[in-house]
């Protein structure tokens, strides 16, 4: 069994696989992820691509996906239409960009801030509470 995980970027996207003990098996970088800027096709065509390198995903017990649009409902229809195809039945979590930045900055409570073309600020406590605000699109949008 192993388990994949998947960073996905505007520009690039990085991709580690490691047998269930953590050890790494493969680690690729690929061009970019992001279903906004590489159009449906595209992303398809990538996840098609990360599937193949990842190999027989019937044995992979867990897959963890962050980036921009990684937790928003057109990614993961089309996230788990592609796993589905490849015989995935394991573990599928999806994360926003702001979190996998927290967690790969820290594996402590703590706050991360993402500028660039949007903007968002996402912590989290030692309760494990959450809070995030996004100015993807111009407005503040706060979540708990």
């Amino acid at each position: 069994m192993f388990v994949v995980g998947i960073d996905g970027g505007g520009t690039k996207t990085r991709v580690a696989v490691c047998a269930s003990d953590g050890t790494l098996l493969h680690r690729e970088t690929l061009g970019a992820f992001n279903l906004s800027a590489i159009g449906e096709e595209g992303f398809r065509r990538r996840v098609g691509e990360i599937l193949t390198l990842c190999g027989d995903m019937r044995a992979c017990g867990a897959l963890c996906v962050g980036g921009a649009g990684a937790s928003g409902a057109a990614m993961g229809e089309i996230l788990r239409a592609e796993l589905a195809a490849h015989g995935f039945a394991g573990k599928l979590l999806l994360c926003g960009d702001h979190e996998i930045a927290l967690a790969g900055a820290m594996q402590t409570p703590g706050c991360v801030l993402v500028a660039g073309t949007g903007s968002s600020c996402y912590g989290k406590n030692a309760a494990g509470e959450r809070k995030s605000h996004d100015r993807s699109h111009g407005e503040g949008a706060e979540s708990m």
